[in-house]
């Protein structure tokens, strides 16, 4: 029967049988086998048996997961086969595969053998002997075990401090499984099997390193030299080379204290955690899936999620970002830094919808929506260059279609309504060429009149053709300005938005009008009516929405432009 041999980073083992044709590995519950460490995924890796009862085959795959699935040290891509013995890493946990074969003279399958380390479990069925010529050796030479040689003379050997390693080295700084020397094709690689302390080729840190003939590997505190297949070197006393610095009194006495205090609250908050499960109603021990509970997350966690969560920002991952921060708040709810870290990131997730936001006005060529949303851009985000590259394409856009408008306004014989376009083209210092240019079309169309009502005025009264007003000003088609009872704010902001990019700012502002006295708290209708009454010159209604929108808005850049806007119109 196959089973697979699951290891934690204390060294407490599980063996679960393999009786189902697919097994989902994670960190959530649902999962067939539940490993429950932060750097373990939600749905992390999938086990699939194939293959006929006589021969199965056992193919892993990773599950797009994090921190990713290594097999015998190597992250692996999509699926790959595992054999019995193959060491396969997630997070802090060690899994591997185990064939129970049946007993001589007994069909049955031996299920009551009792479960080992991984490590053992590999040396039974991969760990085949090395010819005598291609033994290698390692020697210690640092002071403590100085001179002890271990011998690497299997395809796969164990190192580590229980007695159930192929090579045993009894010191406090080395894990219980602390490295794997795989040989394979007369090369000798090294693989960290997470250990605490790590392992040290030459003075670099490794996960997995080829070792060449003297090289010094540091496990732990201790120093070994490696001697390849033929090396004849022997150790002497004046090879050592320490590692461990010994601590003086007054330190030790420091890190005991330290030591007591972090086990006083770590011991308190089991017992509260224990006491709040068995209190729960809904605690139950039956059929629950198989789930290693390791305690909350302690100060080298925390840092390992500001670590992960500071990747995700320089990598724009803005809702990875916010989870990884979210976890060091839920183990420690005041942590400032990781408040500050996560509000960023909040804000850039923002940011980058507005830019977004952005580049839709502008593929749809509405240069005045636009041109607001650019105004209003926060300048200290991280999509502000980006953003400041489209600056003079929009005010371009803006100018031109501001100009065309108010020519429009002119040919239809709204003068009025053209001057105070003029008024919001002026405040513009990107659109002073078009505000010139209406301007004197406005001078020249106010200087053609004259001369035709001069004469007529001693006559008879002239029969006078009444002017087509524009559509937004006819008083039948704008609505009212008052809101009635009953009306409520999201639809008349949804019309109001409707007839605003429709280019109807007359309607729009009405309706945004009335959503203001239904809500004068939201800052929506007041952005709105700030940038429209900009535009038909209403400086008195601009001075009083801005100055509104300027006293709610929480972001510094667009709260100073908006400072700005207000004092320029009361000039």
């Amino acid at each position: 029967m196959l089973r697979l041999v699951i290891e934690d980073d204390e060294g407490k083992t599980t063996v679960v049988p393999l009786i189902r044709d697919e097994i989902t590995i994670g960190r959530k519950d649902g999962n067939t086998i539940r490993l429950t460490e932060w750097n373990v995924s939600r749905r992390h890796a999938r086990l699939l048996r194939t293959g006929e009862n006589g021969r199965p085959t056992v193919l892993l795959e990773d599950l797009d997961s994090y921190n990713g699935v290594k097999l015998n040290g190597d992250r692996i891509h999509g699926r790959c086969t595992v054999q019995p013995g193959d060491l396969i890493q997630i997070g802090d946990y060690s899994l591997a595969l185990r064939v129970d074969a049946p007993e001589e003279g007994d069909p049955k399958t031996r299920v009551d053998a009792p479960p080992s380390a991984i490590q053992k479990e590999m040396s039974e069925y991969q760990a085949e002997l090395l010819p005598s010529d291609e033994h290698a050796r390692m020697v210690v030479v640092s002071s403590n075990l100085a001179g002890e040689t271990f011998h690497v003379d299997r395809r796969e050997v164990i190192v580590g401090r229980i007695q159930d390693n192929d090579i045993v080295i009894n010191h406090r700084s080395i894990s219980r499984n602390h490295a794997k020397i795989i040989v394979q094709n007369g090369a000798f690689t090294i693989v960290d099997l997470m250990s605490s302390n790590g392992v040290r080729v030459n003075g670099d840190d490794y996960g997995t390193a080829t070792l060449i003939n003297g090289d010094i590997i540091e496990l732990g505190h201790v120093k070994l030299r490696f001697c390849a297949p033929g090396d004849d070197y022997v150790f002497s006393r004046g090879d050592i080379n320490d590692v461990e610095v010994e601590p003086d009194t007054s330190t030790f006495k420091l890190v005991i204290i330290a030591l007591l205090l972090v086990g006083i609250a770590v011991g308190t908050f089991f017992i509260v955690r224990q006491l709040k499960q068995i209190n729960q109603p809904n605690y139950r021990h039956a059929q629950a899936p198989i789930t290693h509970l390791k305690p909350p997350a302690a100060v080298a966690d925390i840092d390992e999620m500001l670590v992960e969560g500071r990747q995700h920002l320089a990598l724009k991952a803005w809702a990875e970002a916010t989870q990884a921060f979210d976890r060091v708040l839920l183990s420690e709810p005041n942590h400032k830094e990781a408040q500050a870290l996560k509000d960023r990131a909040l804000a850039e997730a923002d940011n980058l919808k507005k830019a977004l936001e952005i580049n839709k006005e502008i593929e749809a060529k509405r240069w005045s929506d636009a041109e607001f949303l650019l105004s209003e851009f926060p300048s200290n985000s991280v999509y502000a260059a980006e953003v400041a590259q489209k600056r003079t394409l929009i005010e371009h856009g803006y100018a031109r279609d501001e100009l065309a408008r108010g020519l429009a306004l002119l040919e239809e014989g709204s003068i009025s309504e053209a001057e105070h376009l003029h008024s919001a083209l002026t405040l513009k210092p990107f659109a002073a060429e078009e505000a010139t240019r209406l301007a004197d079309e406005i001078k020249r169309q106010r200087t053609s009149e004259e001369p035709k009502k001069a004469p007529r005025r001693p006559t008879t009264k002239p029969k006078r053709v009444a002017k087509k007003e524009p559509k937004e000003a006819s008083p039948s088609d704008t609505p009212p300005m008052v809101a009635s009872p009953g009306e409520e704010y999201e639809p008349l902001v949804k019309d109001a938005t409707r007839l605003f990019v429709a280019g109807q700012r007359i309607q729009a502002a009405r309706l945004f009008e009335r959503a203001h006295q239904i809500k004068p708290s939201a800052i929506e209708p007041n952005q709105r009516l700030c940038a429209i009454y900009q535009t038909l010159g209403r400086k008195d209604r601009a001075v009083y929405h801005c100055t509104l929108h300027w006293q709610k808005e929480q972001d510094p850049a667009t709260k100073a432009n908006l400072k700005r806007i207000v004092d320029e119109l009361k000039q």
